[in-house]
């Protein structure tokens, strides 16, 4: 611990330090204590009774000495703080970013799945657990600045009492002497104090370091980001690959009942005794406005017989010809000039038939 004094030739007002974590509250008609004397003395109370100088009042019964200062606390515990936050910033983040990286490849219909079961599991642990560690730091930091303010203080008695001692007085005092003299000259009515009760550098002592970072989880994050990369990479490629395939198949189907490798066995016309709509099955080669998200879909275009501008038809799906339906659809879509083209898409392969139940206009 590196202190000097003061620069003045005998006394010396207070400099302007950084301010201490501790701020001491004296009684009203007490002297004002120097530097020094609040830095070796940090969270200390005074036994009833006691005074600093003689003729001078006791403190009341229950008189709280020290309070926070919330400036020289902040700046004593900022370091472990701020460290305790980071790391807890870090561990939620990792435990978000590996549920949505779960969700996407498991919502996404991706070519692979990446369940980050560490950084769900571990994520909130290690988040609790700061949260934990960071409050027995707080209840901590006050012995901690008791213990910092008894090094302080022994290190003020022996330098002080060492030039004491090089100046050569004629009659040396014996240490215990010398700590009282000390003791009697660091309270003061006037604000000024002898040289040696005001060192630069005292108040800085109470700047407490951050907890050394553990390598291991410097290296673990950083590895699970890389991770994290990758997979989100490969959602986006997929993703664009997915909307690619399906843009190029937008109008794959089979009107004729024969069977495709890229497209459904066969649909049916509407029931003979709707006369709202006619129905038209787009081949694979024909041009529609529907989008196909799916493997092979139906294109269907419809075709107002009247004025209408957004339609409603109803599908079924079957796996054979003649069985029974295992699926209904909904779909509803607006018509340009009375015609209108959606793209049906099937769940999968077992899909095999589709027929159109039924058709509405909605809006004229």
């Amino acid at each position: 611990m590196t202190m000097d004094h003061v620069q003045d030739p005998q006394f010396a007002t207070p400099v302007a330090p950084t301010p201490l974590p501790l701020r001491f509250s004296a009684p009203p008609g007490w002297p004002r204590p120097s530097v020094d004397w609040l830095a070796a003395n940090q969270g200390w109370d005074p036994p009833a009774g006691w005074t600093p100088a003689p003729g001078v009042a006791p403190a009341p019964v229950g008189w709280v000495w020290w309070t926070r200062d919330e400036v020289g606390w902040k700046r004593a515990t900022g370091a472990i703080r701020t460290a305790f936050l980071r790391r807890i910033i870090v561990a939620a983040s990792v435990s978000v970013i590996g549920i949505a990286l779960t969700v996407a490849t498991l919502t996404l219909h991706t070519t692979f799945v990446f369940v980050a079961w560490g950084a769900i599991i571990f994520g909130p642990v290690t988040v609790i657990r700061n949260l934990v560690a960071l409050r027995r730091a707080n209840a901590a930091f006050l012995v901690s600045i008791r213990g910092k303010a008894a090094e302080v203080r022994q290190t003020l008695d022996t330098t002080t009492y060492s030039s004491y001692l090089a100046g050569n007085p004629p009659e040396p005092l014996p240490f215990d002497a010398f700590l009282a003299q000390r003791s009697g000259e660091a309270w003061s009515f006037t604000g000024v104090w002898p040289l040696t009760q005001n060192h630069l550098g005292v108040t800085d002592q109470f700047a407490f370091p951050a907890p050394p970072t553990s390598k291991a989880r410097t290296v673990s994050t950083v590895v699970f980001a890389g991770i994290a990369a990758v997979v989100l990479i490969g959602i986006v490629v997929t993703s664009v690959g997915a909307a690619h395939t399906g843009s190029s198949t937008a109008s794959v189907v089979r009107g004729d009942g024969g069977t495709s490798a890229s497209g459904p066995a066969d649909v049916q016309a509407l029931p003979a005794g709707d006369r709202d709509f006619t129905t038209t099955f787009l081949d694979e080669d024909a041009s529609s406005t529907a989008t196909c998200n799916a493997d092979y879909c139906w294109g269907v275009r419809i075709t107002s017989k009247s004025t209408c501008t957004k339609a409603e038809i109803v599908m079924e799906f079957s796996p054979t010809k003649t069985g029974e339906p295992t699926r209904h659809e909904s779909y509803i879509l607006p018509l340009k000039n009375g015609t209108g083209d959606i793209a049906a898409a099937a769940l999968d392969r077992t899909e095999n038939y589709a027929d159109i139940a039924d058709s509405w206009c909605l809006a004229s």
